[in-house]
């Protein structure tokens, strides 16, 4: 071996000296393993050099394993229960405990730390000690018998008010609990046992071997064993952004919120749950509770209109307090006492209860908790409060193709030989599924459009002859070895035979059921090509694995393409794919043709490209003429134009050097995570050069039903949808055209022009420029051939141009675009990097649930508007009336007693936020416009409505105050009724109002979608049987009399005008102010070149104008005049 070759994790610890025995015997002492989940975590924060003296100390990869209780090549003994269990119980589980959560008394002590409650509760107390302690100052004797009545009605009001408060927060906490609960578990593969098994990530224990590939989130600790290609992003834990190269010859530690981006590999699982390098921080640092844009802006405003209710209170009560001491002091009308001045104290400390909203934020709370749970029924699975508001002013969605507006139900319907004759392949009952299929469901696949226009061959007469064997046998062998699907056998016991399921990617499932509409089976074709490397393989120090069969569908053996290649890491190598490269190649070193062959596939247009030769109609490998080469690209295009994704076929052979000829037992050791200067592989298959095709597949994926109806909803509601896909640009216009998102330009500055494709490196070329994108993007609907980068570019310009963006995404690579984005939309198939990166996934992978969310985004904005439009009318006329009543009124009481003005609050914040804020969302919210960000709250509209109703609430309430009930015929017979008519009077009319307050536009019918808001007919029908029982029979506690049936007519005529009158206001036309559009983007260093060159640019003068057309028309003779002599030469010789 090579003097130069790195050593294995396990060959550099084995030579460092022997383990200390120091931290482990009281580890020994306290449990069956000899090493504390302290001492994993500490090796696992070292990293670098000292992760490798640690680990020297304990006797390297070996000793760490012994004391681990675990098999390199095995994995920790699955049998053993009790063994599992203790190692559970000392290293942990992978879970977090729970927060501590806030229980219902909590909740209470929170809602009675309010400074107002609090002077409310010490007012009513003082109350009630002076009304059973001081004479009344008229009789000179104490109420025993009432003087209790007052304070304790106020502290029972504020006992309900805060309990109901407190019931709907514990409430809100629960449900967002069972929502977070709700999230799907994250499927990982270990080894146990020596068996691969699919367990939960929540299962893993330190011990295992984990396998790892990219777009694996890491939730354990670990230290890498075997890798081919790993790079994580450990931004999380380091803070740099740069991808590092992880394998065990060089950096061998993993930590846990590390993403896999590229490569896979088998780790040693280190520190699990909060014994992790995250679980360790997080557990320091608890998530705080998230608040929504929309509830910053509520709770200044309501703060705005709280310290408007403190001037107008403090303002009562100077005036109150300064009647009452003339009256007493100066004018001497009664003696001193404390009473009224208490009385006084509690109405202004009342009227600011009522003033200050505290019923916004609750309602945005209960808005977005009901949301959040509908939402999930209806596959949103919201993990950022934030984007259930934020969804409904989206103007623009960027969207993937496959799976999000195609079914993601793949299979080769078309083909195209090498040598360019087009076939079709009809689909048969597969022998395999996939994982979503039924098996032998006996379905043909729709025909190809190809049958409509020509009449090609089957597939059987273009691969099926004699001379063409050769060539079928090859591109069958080329799918086969390059994939990482495989399959596995489920038994069942009603079926007489095993079922087959495929796993992998649609692509790949799609590509191996071809090799199967061919006649052969794709599993027994790559067992048998790798049958000497079975014979010949050698178990490699980094290696956790003995020889692990490749599947084959057996009992017993692995499932896992990925772990049956660790056995081959001498001679072979994925280089898995990326949306870069658009290519995936497999290399196999074939020792006895003394080669290697790279199997490659991957965009057709770009793998034709670097093709230099192919096979002709005899079967022989011949060069790629132009002819041919133009014949080919003529039949990618026809295929992409009918909606086929294709991919080339090919594969290169390079010669095998004299060093590798030998079997593995004789070659050297080379690190397998990367090409090292003994690997006789390629560093990156980009390198590639000479590549011979063997054929192009069509693979067709249907478009979903629903998707044109969703994407004809968005062009109702002002969105833009825009396509960004890797496919070629043909077929993502085909399909762009078919679902509505190519063609005019429906809405923006660019309306009704002809909409814009472009291929990802053009649209990079273009986004350099400031200038250019402001003049494209209006246009701009489709972008094919792009990356994950051209997203990212594509939503930071739109949210840099005032955009409200949503973006969906499923891979690794396309989290900075999720992070970045307004919304960030993940596919439940995709990564869970992807998924960490989103605020919302999509559990169906569709489309039409992006608009469900959308929908119901609008839906949370318009239900917080109807209720903060109902508590502006109510805090309006509860303060006014209040506040004159008490001014106008001969004794200084005010009409409203606070205990009733309890109430009233309790009917705001509480009940009416339950049943204005749940209302379900109906089509017509997708019939308008999104609200421009800088659109205010509180719309003119709204406005309109808000003063119409509260100025008619005063008025009739002022009129009852000063002999209105007498003009009314209604015989009053003291004060006391009077204030219990108008008590009445203002609840009807809030509970009138409340319909009004549901409609946001000039909507006629107050009834209009009632049937949406069952738990607004619930609450408005319990509040006003509750009305009733508290005037009829609420006496003194509600301070209230019973009303005869005249006062109780009069109250609901006056209580139902509030409909009418809104019916009024609506019919009222309103224009909303105009928001500007914003202003575009520009680019200070793009437009001071501009204006250099502007600047350095001289006119021609006439002369120089005339000396160059005069030069040219010289030109110009002169090659007439030599076209002339060859003429005359090509005559004389003639």
């Amino acid at each position: 071996m090579s003097s130069a070759v790195k050593l294995s994790v396990g060959e550099r610890c084995a030579r460092q000296p022997a383990p200390s025995s120091r931290g482990s015997s009281k580890a020994g002492s306290e449990s069956a393993f000899a090493i504390s989940p302290e001492t994993l975590h500490e090796l696992i924060s070292d990293g670098g050099h000292d992760a490798t003296k640690r680990l020297a100390s304990i006797g390297g990869l070996k000793g760490l394993a012994s004391q681990l209780k675990t098999d390199l090549a095995h994995g920790i003994d699955n049998n053993d229960k009790k063994a599992i269990t203790q190692r559970r119980e000392w290293f942990s589980a992978n879970e977090l405990p729970e927060a501590e959560e806030t229980s219902f008394m909590d909740m209470v002590w929170e809602s009675l730390e309010d400074r107002m409650i609090q002077i409310l509760i010490v007012s009513a107390v003082v109350s009630l000690v002076l009304g059973l302690t001081v004479p009344d100052q008229d009789t000179g004797l104490v109420d025993y018998a009432h003087g209790w009545i007052e304070g304790t009605a106020i502290l029972l009001s504020v006992t309900i008010v805060t309990l109901v408060s407190s019931i709907n927060n514990y409430q809100k906490e629960q449900k967002f609990k069972e929502l977070s609960k709700a999230t799907p578990p994250v499927k990982v593969q270990v080894v146990r046992s020596g068996t691969t098994l699919d367990i939960t990530d929540k299962e893993l224990l330190s011990g295992d071997l984990l396998n790892v590939a990219a777009g694996d989130v890491l939730t354990v600790d670990g230290l890498v064993l075997r890798s081919t290609s790993l790079k994580v992003d450990e931004s999380a834990a380091t803070g740099e952004n740069d991808d590092v190269a992880k394998s065990a010859h060089g950096d061998f530690v993993l930590r846990s919120g590390s993403n896999v981006t590229e490569g896979e590999g088998t780790i040693l699982v280190m520190g699990v749950g909060v014994h992790s390098f995250a679980g360790h921080i997080a557990m320091h640092v608890r998530e705080a509770k998230e608040e929504t844009p929309l509830q910053h802006k509520l709770e200044e405003l309501a703060n705005l209109i709280g310290y408007m209710g403190m001037v107008a209170a403090g303002l009562m009560l100077v005036l109150l307090s300064g009647k009452e001491l003339l009256d007493t002091v100066v004018y001497r009308k009664h003696p001193f006492g404390y009473k009224k001045y208490l009385d006084n104290l509690m109405t202004a400390v009342t009227i600011v209860v009522v003033a200050v909203p505290e019923g916004l934020p609750l309602s945005v709370t209960i808005a977005l908790a009901y949301s959040m749970k509908q939402m999930f029924k209806e596959n949103n699975l919201v993990r950022h409060l934030a984007a259930c508001e934020t969804m409904g002013g989206a103007t623009t969605i960027c969207t993937d193709k496959t799976g999000t507006i195609t079914q993601n139900d793949m299979s080769v319907t078309d083909g195209v030989t090498a040598y360019g004759v087009a076939y079709v392949v009809p689909r048969k009952p597969s022998t395999f599924a996939g994982e979503d299929e039924k098996v032998n469901s006996g379905t043909l696949a729709s025909p190809s459009p190809l049958l409509q226009t020509s009449t090609p061959m089957d597939v059987s007469a273009a691969l099926g002859g004699a001379q063409a064997a050769g060539v079928r046998r090859l591109l069958m062998e080329c799918i086969a070895m390059n994939t990482k699907a495989t399959w596995v056998r489920v038994e069942s016991l009603e079926a007489k035979q095993a079922t087959v399921r495929l796993t992998g990617s649609k692509t790949e499932q799609a590509l191996l059921n071809f090799v199967d509409a061919l006649g052969e089976d794709p599993m027994q074709l790559r067992s048998e090509r790798l049958s000497r490397l079975n014979e010949e393989a050698m178990r490699t120090p980094s290696s956790p694995f003995s020889l692990v069969p490749w599947p084959t569908g057996l009992a017993g053996t692995s499932s896992n393409v990925v772990a049956a290649a660790a056995t081959f890491t001498k001679d072979l190598r994925i280089y898995p794919f990326t949306s870069a490269r658009k290519r995936m190649a497999t290399a196999l070193v074939l020792r006895p043709e003394k080669l290697v062959r790279y199997y490659v596939k991957g965009a057709s247009e770009l793998i034709l490209a670097e093709c230099t030769h192919t096979y002709d109609a005899q079967g022989e490998r011949v060069g790629l003429s132009h002819e041919v080469r133009v014949r080919l690209e003529e039949a990618i295009m026809a295929m992409a134009r009918r909606q086929l994704r294709t991919l080339a076929i090919a594969y290169a052979d390079y010669p095998l050097s004299a060093d590798y000829s030998a079997t593995p037992q004789d070659s050297s050791n080379s690190d397998e995570g990367g090409a090292a200067p003994s690997s006789p592989f390629l560093a990156d298959d980009t390198q590639l050069a000479g590549l011979t095709l063997v054929g192009i597949v069509g693979i067709r994926d249907p478009v979903r039903l629903e998707v044109p109806r969703a994407v004809a909803q968005c062009r109702r509601a002002g969105v833009v949808v825009r396509m960004i896909t890797g496919d070629n640009k043909a077929t993502a216009v085909s399909i762009a055209k078919e679902v509505g998102i190519y063609g005019k330009v429906w809405f923006g500055p660019a309306e009704g022009e002809q909409g814009l494709a472009l291929e990802g490196p053009q649209f990079r070329e273009l986004a350099k420029s400031a200038r250019k994108l402001n003049a494209i993007l209006p246009r701009l609907q489709v972008i094919s051939r792009a990356s994950p980068m051209d997203k990212h570019i594509l939503v930071s310009a739109l949210m840099k141009r005032g955009e409200v963006v949503a973006v969906t995404g499923d891979g690794t690579n396309d989290a900075p675009a999720l992070k970045g984005a307004n919304v960030g939309f993940s596919m439940n198939s995709g990564t869970e990097v992807a998924k960490l990166a989103s605020d919302v996934v999509i559990l169906d992978d569709n489309f039409s649930t992006i608009v469900t969310a959308m929908k119901w985004g609008r839906n949370v904005h318009d239900n917080i508007c109807k209720f903060l439009q109902f508590q502006m009318t109510v805090n309006v006329a509860a303060v006014v009336v209040s506040f004159t009543g008490a001014l106008l009124d001969r004794n200084g009481d005010s009409p409203l007693k606070p205990v009733q003005l309890l109430w009233v609050n309790l009917i705001m914040d509480t009940l009416a936020a339950l049943a204005l804020a749940t209302e379900t969302p109906s089509d017509e919210v997708l019939l308008r416009p999104p609200k421009p960000k800088a659109a205010p709250l509180i719309t003119r509209r709204m406005w309109l409505n808000i003063a119409g109703q509260s100025l008619y609430q005063i008025l009739i309430q002022q009129y009852l105050l000063l002999g209105g009930a007498n003009t009314l015929g209604l015989a009053v017979r003291d004060s006391e009724e009077l204030h219990t008519l108008i008590f009445n009077v203002f609840v009807l009319m809030q509970l009138s109002n409340e319909f009004n307050a549901r409609i946001l536009d000039d909507s006629v019918a107050f009834w209009h979608n009632l049937g949406n808001a069952p738990m607004f007919i619930t609450v408005v029908g319990t509040m006003f049987v509750i009305q009733i029982v508290s005037v009829q029979y609420g006496g003194t506690l509600m301070q209230c009399v019973p009303l005869p049936l005249a006062s109780w007519v009069t109250s609901l005529a006056l209580g139902v005008v509030p409909l009418l009158l809104g019916f009024v206001l609506r019919r009222i036309g309103v224009v909303e102010r105009e928001i500007p559009p914003p202003l575009p983007v520009v680019d200070t260093e793009e437009e001071a070149a501009l204006q250099l060159a502007l600047k350095q640019h001289v006119c021609p003068t006439l002369r120089d104008t005339v000396g160059k057309v005069r030069m040219q028309l010289r030109v110009l003779k002169a090659f007439r005049e030599n076209a002339q002599e060859q003429k005359a030469a090509r005559n004389r010789s003639s």
